[in-house]
């Protein structure tokens, strides 16, 4: 899952993939702001079958954040 999103991410951030850890804080590591997030976030739902609540994209801090909250509720 990790790959996966590494791949995701260095689409829509200038970050070398391999700089990309479980703990890479999406804000300050990543560099993306609340807007990019929200843009990402739509991808991320596309690509996974995921419905991220507003809500919850504000609780994530970092790339686990993210893979946890997919895991837990994909439908695919």
């Amino acid at each position: 899952m990790l790959e996966r999103m590494k791949s995701i991410f260095t689409q829509y951030v200038a970050v070398d993939p391999d700089e990309i850890t479980g703990q890479s804080d999406l804000r300050l590591d990543l560099g993306l702001n609340s807007l990019e997030l929200t843009h990402l976030v739509s991808v991320l739902e596309e690509e996974f079958g995921v419905e991220i609540p507003d809500r919850d994209i504000l609780s994530f801090k970092v790339v686990d954040d993210v893979i946890k909250f997919i895991e837990n509720n994909k439908s695919m």
